[in-house]
């Protein structure tokens, strides 16, 4: 029995210093924590602005806006165009055709175009376009 009550105090003195020994860790700690991060009201409307997911709908529509308008005043610019193709085709008319029995050859092509076209007039379409990204 002396034996039992000894292993049980063993515990509660063990449990009793362990408990100690973390109110003295966080109490201590604390204070040095709290000092550090220092929040000023700035800081937390900063953060509330920058994580807002509201906010950054309204920040990527005003970026959506904007392309609009860079692409409805593209109207007013030159158009470039760059077209490539390659593959095989058969060939088979009679200015083409070889005097042979086979009446399908096939032949590698491959072809490539650039086209530069500016629109002059088109009935007001691009400057009403801009007048309505603008407004």
């Amino acid at each position: 029995m002396t034996e039992l009550r000894k292993s049980s105090n063993r515990s509660v003195s063990f449990f009793l210093t362990l408990g100690l020994s973390t109110l003295l860790i966080l109490a201590c700690g604390t204070p040095v924590l709290a000092k550090d991060t220092k929040v000023t009201p700035a800081d937390t409307v900063i953060t509330a602005l920058e994580y807002s997911p509201r906010l950054q709908v309204l920040q990527h529509n005003q970026l959506a806006i904007g392309h609009e308008r860079e692409r409805a005043y593209g109207g007013y610019y030159p158009r470039v165009d760059l077209t490539v193709g390659y593959g095989t085709e058969a060939h088979s008319d009679r200015y083409t055709r070889y005097e042979t029995d086979n009446p399908h050859d096939f032949y590698s092509r491959g072809e490539a175009s650039l086209s530069l076209s500016q629109l002059i007039y088109y009935g007001k379409e691009t400057s009403s376009k801009v007048g309505i990204e603008d407004a």
